[in-house]
């Protein structure tokens, strides 16, 4: 039997963070998180994504560029390297990441405990939230300068404020601006956004009569569209007047995908089996060539914009030309994201014992949540709100991973959904959960 709900307003949430159970966790959390960074710190200035090197520039006042002399860019969402370089007059680079991505990560701990204790008592609140405190997938990220576990923040704290029926006019502004703030973070919550969207607009279809529906979902829905909109208004306004173009998000989206979609990965990875890895000289290789083609066309693909465009246009094409090769990496992307055992590569060599550690970890949180699923209805231990909204978040991510470039680091976010769904799996007695209490 479940327990009831309990109130996660927010004159309540300090209750709920200052219970003993909670502190434990986190205090596990922080010793396992750098207890990784000490083993992995070389990863901590790991730069292939270029977050520090904006944050360094952005520190030192030379706007959002990779270097002093380089033009202004926006080929990275701009969230993450703005908070990085908030600490970086005082800390070095490595130190910065190792800080924000720590904060971030206790932070990840203490939503799953307030989404936790929306259903249950404090003994299953601890195991979920227990669970995440040890996901490999999260350790790993802490030591990587990148936006995985900011993201996985953002996400929680928009799910956190969504799962109330109906919450107050001021958290559905805040719950904007959280989504804003996750967009400007990572551009793939949109996906996320479209589909919950469609189905909260069912469930108020369903729930509201005839003559009121469409006044209920705007009433509803206007605040925090607008607010997500006026969050991420300067970073469009700044675009347009640095590129002359409207550019909503990043400069990168067409080589991501023309990465996930050419000739070259087709043909050494997609048509030998998905566990094949792309070999660091053959993705170098490609990458120059690319660089020679864009440099040599003419006209001149002078700015970021062109490129990106140029680079979209090339993966269309390679997928219209070969369009069952696209299917057949449709589904290799799809088994690598949601790969339990993640691939070690040359630049990224994972240790046997570490992949299969996280394979079995990763198999233990599949089978919990399908079978939560699959039971939810016979024991209704979390609202059909949340399994809508989680179910929103699993397939918008395994359908954007599915068409652009996907690993299992990329899954990271869905972790702490994927526990608190294994956990809602676990049959439990009434008398368990009242000695929880």
């Amino acid at each position: 039997m479940a327990v009831q709900p309990h109130d996660t307003t927010p004159s309540n949430i300090g209750l709920l963070l200052r219970e003993p159970k909670l502190w434990g966790l986190l205090v596990v959390a922080f010793i396992l998180r750098l207890g990784v960074i000490a083993c992995y710190s070389d990863n901590l200035m790991d730069d292939r994504d270029a977050y520090l090197s904006l944050s360094r520039q952005l520190a030192e006042g030379n706007g959002f560029r990779v270097a002093e002399d380089a033009p202004l860019t926006a080929y990275r969402p701009p969230l993450y390297p703005l908070i990085l370089s908030l600490p970086m007059r005082a800390l070095p680079d490595g130190g910065c990441v190792a800080v924000v991505n720590l904060v971030c990560s206790l932070l990840i701990v203490s939503f799953v405990w307030i989404l936790a204790r929306e259903y249950w008592s404090p003994i299953w609140s601890t195991l979920a939230t227990g669970i995440v405190a040890c996901d490999p997938l999260l350790l790993i990220n802490t030591t990587l300068p990148m936006t995985e576990l900011l993201f996985t923040t953002l996400v929680l704290a928009v799910i956190t404020l969504s799962v109330k029926p109906q919450p107050a006019i001021t958290h559905r502004m805040a719950l904007g601006v959280l989504f804003g703030l996750t967009a400007l973070c990572r551009p793939t919550i949109w996906a996320f956004g479209v589909i919950v969207g469609i189905v909260w607009c069912f469930r108020q279809w369903r729930s509201s009569s005839e003559s009121t529906i469409l006044q209920d979902i705007l009433k509803r829905a206007i605040p925090v569209v607008l607010c997500a909109l006026f969050t991420v208004a300067p970073w469009v306004i700044r675009n347009y007047f640095v590129f002359d173009a409207f550019i909503p998000m990043t400069t990168h989206g067409g080589y991501t995908l023309l990465l996930a979609n050419n000739e070259v990965f087709y043909e050494e990875v997609v048509e030998r089996g998905w566990r094949t890895t792309w070999s660091g000289e053959s993705l170098e290789s490609w990458q120059h060539g690319l660089d020679d083609r864009m440099n040599d066309h003419k006209p001149a693909l002078t700015s970021e914009v062109e490129r990106n465009q140029w680079m979209g246009d090339r993966a269309k094409d390679t997928i219209r030309k070969n369009p069952g090769l696209f299917l057949k990496s449709c589904g290799v992307r799809f088994l690598r994201f949601w790969n339990p055992v993640p691939l070690s590569t040359p630049s990224r060599p994972i240790s046997q014992i570490a992949q299969w550690s996280i394979g079995l970890f990763s198999l233990v949180l599949f089978l919990g949540a399908v079978i939560s699923v699959i039971v939810k209805k016979r024991r209704g231990q979390l609202s059909s709100r949340f399994l809508g909204i989680a179910g929103s978040l699993l397939i918008s991510l395994s359908l954007v991973h599915t068409v652009y470039w996907s690993n299992a680091r990329m899954r990271a976010p869905i972790e702490p959904i994927l526990a608190l769904l294994a956990v809602s799996s676990i049959p439990r007695k009434s008398s368990i959960e009242s000695a929880g209490e």
